[in-house]
């Protein structure tokens, strides 16, 4: 989700990128709704719903927004799928980290990301994911020839591999005192969706930009056999609402009433 800026690229920007043959960009990649899904459970960044004043032009910038899985309680994947605004605190302060300068002892604190007093909400995640999306896609008119694209997996099952083969394309000198990459011991999971959050799934990832990035609607999955596990049924009855936000945010109806939150039934009843 890197890249903390709600407005893309500009001439100046894009300029200075083209100048600069001697980057190669590395773009790592997940399949849509395993991100999604991935940030429903670590939502880096968020602003806290129930505390706004840590986001926006007033809040103060040293007091970090990381990651609060608080915020999801009570909240289903389909409902934040479909219609749960993302707000990046990242977007709205100065994201200050501390770099040491040129021939100095001492660190300055410079701003990581480029805040906007107002402008740092996303309808859903999945407009965040496609903004950052166009980002890259900036980065890889700009220099075609400069430009890796892997997905995740291969990075996560292989570094080492991947690190061989980048330097092989590239023509790239591998250092003498590189050290041989592990593969990581934390792989990321591909997850299985109930109709409903993969209904949401459908409508709000812009595949035609996704589909740019290897992406089909097919790398998100649908579950099976969900009467067998208590934790998928509960989530299936807990997302049936998120057909009826969908009915009503394409019809333009209020769907406030439709925000109840679902009674859960047991299996077999």
């Amino acid at each position: 989700k890197h890249m903390f800026r709600h407005d893309l690229l500009n001439a100046t920007e894009l300029a200075e990128i083209k100048e600069r043959p001697d980057i190669l960009w590395v773009m790592v990649v997940r399949p849509p709704c395993d991100w999604a899904e991935g940030m429903y459970r670590k939502p880096y960044h968020l602003c806290p719903p129930n505390d706004p004043k840590k986001c926006g032009p007033d809040a103060d910038p040293n007091e970090k927004v990381w990651m609060n899985q608080n915020t999801m309680i009570g909240v289903p994947l389909g409902e934040f799928f479909a219609s749960m605004e993302w707000k990046d605190w990242a977007e709205s302060v100065p994201f200050m980290r501390s770099v040491k300068e040129d021939n100095k002892q001492n660190k300055a604190e410079v701003s990581i990301s480029k805040p906007s007093p107002h402008n740092y909400t996303y309808p859903n995640v999945f407009a965040l994911r496609s903004h950052k999306l166009q980002i890259m896609q900036q980065v890889i008119h700009a220099m075609p020839r400069n430009v890796k694209l892997v997905r995740l997996k291969e990075v996560e099952s292989d570094p080492e591999r991947f690190i061989q083969d980048l330097a092989k394309e590239f023509n790239m000198k591998i250092k003498d005192d590189y050290k041989v990459q592990q593969p990581s011991k934390v792989a990321h999971s591909t997850v299985c969706l109930t109709t409903p959050e993969w209904e949401a799934s459908q409508r709000f990832v812009d595949w035609e930009l996704d589909g740019q990035f290897g992406f089909s609607p097919f790398d998100c999955r649908r579950c099976y056999g969900y009467e067998k596990s208590k934790r998928l049924y509960d989530r299936i009855q807990d997302s049936k609402k998120v057909k009826a936000i969908l009915k009503d945010d394409a019809t333009g109806d209020n769907n406030d009433g439709m925000r109840a939150k679902t009674k859960k039934a047991k299996p077999g009843s």
